[in-house]
């Protein structure tokens, strides 16, 4: 009888084992799908050179770059307090593969500011801390003219995070492109004919010594993959589970 027990308690904990095992492996599944599709690029601190530096709230540290399949997210942190400050521009250029960029164009980016992509931009997104909401812009370039195609709301995240999220669709991205793109930070001013302020910082090093100063970014890549559905994470963890289960027996 002793040993009867022993086997039933042996088995309960072997089958509570295996649940357990089945959660985590589910939830794991869950965690590296949405992990995958987040990249890190950090830039150093203390770059900032412009007159009236440092301007932490201006200094990039990092950018977290992630996508769904319908839109596309730069996360900024920067090296000081953006909410306190109040002032501060955070924006995003971009070159899609085949479309036309705007080299040659008159404008270096949708807001004249002092910054063009190297090889060329085709989409843009602008925004400001110092507004609660529609604070955020999207821009594309049709190969004649800067469009802007839809105003959105930013997120801050605290005193030194800030993330932009736009829309594939207003950006004019697909799922499976590569894209280039360079993220930076800058002051005030800009407007066809009358150029704003250089880029501050940017995720690539640029660090001009005026404001005035016209700066050329050099670009990094990111793969706009499809994010795989949480169900579909779902089986393929239940499946894990099931073999994991067979070896044991």
């Amino acid at each position: 009888m002793g040993k009867c027990v022993h086997l039933i308690s042996s088995h309960r904990r072997l089958k509570k084992t295996m649940k357990n095992s089945k959660m985590l492996l589910v939830a794991s599944a869950i965690t590296i799908a949405a992990a995958s599709q987040a990249v890190i690029f950090t830039d150093p601190t203390g770059d900032v050179n412009v007159p009236g530096s440092p301007w932490p709230h201006l200094d990039i540290t990092s950018v977290e770059v992630t996508n769904t399949d319908t839109s596309i997210s730069f996360k900024y942190t920067v090296n000081g307090d953006l909410v306190a400050t109040n002032w501060g521009k955070h924006l995003v250029v971009i070159r899609r593969a085949g479309a036309v960029d705007n080299t040659g164009y008159t404008l270096p980016d949708a807001w004249n500011r002092r910054a063009s992509l190297s090889g060329g931009g085709n989409a843009f997104i602008g925004s400001w801390v110092d507004a609660p909401s529609n604070n955020q812009q999207n821009w594309t370039f049709d190969g004649t003219t800067w469009n802007q195609i839809n105003t959105v709301s930013n997120n801050i995240q605290g005193p030194n995070m800030v993330t932009l999220t736009a829309s594939l669709a207003d950006l004019g991205i697909t799922l499976g492109e590569t894209i280039t793109f360079d993220v930076f930070t800058t002051g005030g001013g800009g407007s066809p004919g009358n150029p704003g302020d250089t880029a501050v910082d940017s995720l690539t090093g640029a660090s001009p010594t005026a404001w005035d100063q016209d700066i050329t970014l050099q670009g990094l890549t990111y793969n706009v993959e499809a994010v795989p559905e949480p169900a579909t994470m779902v089986v393929l963890g239940v499946a894990a589970a099931a073999a994991l289960r067979r070896r044991k027996k």
